[in-house]
């Protein structure tokens, strides 16, 4: 699990980023028709810890010039819904450690709204 949330982070690309951010925000996986309700749950606490416990050095303000104001808020409020729905299942689920390791990578991140 470990490569597959190291791997993740290796095309460096906000629109990838805010794919994943989305994936996660539908009620429903697009391809949960092809996985059984245990592996629907591996592989959205990738994504999961994907999105949250890697830190995306790309999105850093001032890293790149096309980051608008509104692209970077919108980036940071779909962030902060994925990682409270995470900390939420991982609470529900009895993992209080990885339950702080989203609070704590979250308040870490310097993905911020000037």
């Amino acid at each position: 699990m470990i490569w597959a949330v190291s791997s993740v982070t290796v095309f460096c690309n906000r629109v990838f980023f805010e794919i994943l951010l989305r994936l996660l925000l539908d009620s429903e996986l697009p391809i949960a028709s092809l996985l059984d309700s245990k592996d629907e749950n591996l592989v959205k606490d990738i994504l999961y810890d994907g999105c949250n416990i890697v830190e995306y050095s790309f999105l850093y303000p001032g890293m790149e010039m096309d980051q608008s104001y509104d692209v970077m808020r919108s980036l940071a409020i779909r962030r902060l819904i994925v990682t409270h729905d995470a900390i939420r299942i991982a609470r529900a689920k009895g993992d209080h450690g990885k339950a702080i390791s989203y609070m704590n990578a979250f308040s870490a991140s310097r993905l911020l709204v000037r």
